[in-house]
C-alpha cells in the first residue's frame, strides 16, 4: 500500500510538472509572440520610410538608404504568424512593385537626361503610376495592423 501511494505521489509530481511547464512554456510563447508583432508593425513603418528615401535617392539625387527592411519583415511574419503571413506576402510583393517603378523612372530619368523638362515629365508620369500603388499600400498596412491588433488583443487575453 505505501509502495503504491509513493508510485501515485510520484507520477501525481511528475504530471503537476510537466503541466506548469507546459504552461510557463506557452505564456513565454504569448510574450515573444507579443514583441515579435511589435517588431513587426515597426519594420512595416520604418520599410515605408525607406520606400519614401529610396525614391528620393534615386529620382531627386538626395542621400541613399541603408539596406531595406523586407527581410526582417518577412522573416517575422514567416517565423511568428503564420496567420499574418497573407496580408504580409501582398504588402511585400507591392512593396518591391514599387521599388521596380522607383528604378525605372531612375532609368528613364538618366535616359532622358536631368534636365528640369525631363524631371518634369518622368515625375509626373511616375506619380500617376505611383499613387494608386500607394493607395493600395496603405490598405494594406491597415489590413495588417487590424490584423495584428486582434491578434494582440488574442494574445493578451488568450
Amino acid at each position: 500500500m505505501l509502495t503504491q501511494l509513493k508510485t501515485t505521489t510520484a507520477v501525481a509530481e511528475e504530471v503537476k510538472t510537466k503541466v506548469s511547464h507546459a504552461d510557463w512554456a506557452a505564456r513565454e510563447l504569448k510574450t515573444l509572440r507579443r514583441s515579435k508583432l511589435e517588431d513587426l508593425l515597426q519594420a512595416i513603418h520604418e520599410a515605408e520610410e525607406w520606400l519614401t528615401k529610396f525614391q528620393d535617392f534615386h529620382l531627386y539625387d538626395r542621400a541613399e538608404p541603408t539596406g531595406s527592411l523586407l527581410p526582417k519583415i518577412e522573416r517575422l511574419s514567416g517565423l511568428y504568424f503564420p496567420e499574418l503571413k497573407p496580408l504580409t506576402q501582398a504588402y511585400c510583393q507591392l512593396y518591391r512593385a514599387m521599388t521596380v517603378d522607383v528604378l525605372q523612372a531612375s532609368q528613364e530619368l538618366i535616359g532622358k537626361g536631368k534636365t528640369l523638362q525631363a524631371r518634369l515629365e518622368v515625375d509626373t508620369k511616375f506619380r500617376q503610376a505611383w499613387q494608386p500603388k500607394y493607395g493600395q499600400q496603405l490598405a494594406n498596412i491597415a489590413a495588417i495592423e487590424n490584423a495584428a491588433n486582434k491578434l494582440m488583443t488574442d494574445l493578451v487575453g488568450g
